[in-house]
C-alpha cells in the first residue's frame, strides 16, 4: 500500500504544520501527485521531482528531492511542504518506520 503524507509549515505565529495523508495505486502514481502539486503551487511545468528541486533551491531557502527516502521538501521564509512516500505492509500490527523528520 503505497500513501503520500504531508507536512505543511505554517507561517502563522505558533508555527503551526498541518499533516495531510492519500492513498496511490503505486509509487510512480505517488511521485506524480507530488509533482503536480510542486507544479501547481509554484506555476512551473518541470517533469520530474529532481528537476523541481533542483531549480526551486535558486529561489528557496530549501528545496529538495532524496530518491533514496521518497522525500519531498521545501522551505522558505516561516511556511514550507514536506511529502514522504511510504510503503506500508497490509496486514502488519507493528508500528513502521515510514521517515525522519528534521
Amino acid at each position: 500500500m503505497i500513501q503520500i503524507i504531508r507536512l505543511t509549515y505554517h507561517d502563522d505565529k505558533d508555527g503551526s504544520t498541518s499533516l495531510a495523508v492519500k492513498m496511490c495505486g503505486s509509487l510512480e502514481n505517488a511521485k506524480k501527485v507530488i509533482l503536480t502539486n510542486v507544479n501547481t503551487d509554484f506555476d512551473g511545468e518541470w517533469k520530474s521531482l529532481n528537476e523541481a528541486a533542483t531549480e526551486l533551491s535558486n529561489d528557496l531557502i530549501c528545496c529538495v528531492w532524496n530518491e533514496d527516502s521518497k522525500t519531498f521538501h521545501w522551505y522558505d521564509d516561516g511556511k514550507g511542504e514536506t511529502y514522504i512516500i511510504c510503503e506500508l505492509e497490509r496486514g502488519e500490527t507493528k508500528w513502521q518506520n515510514i521517515g525522519e523528520i528534521s
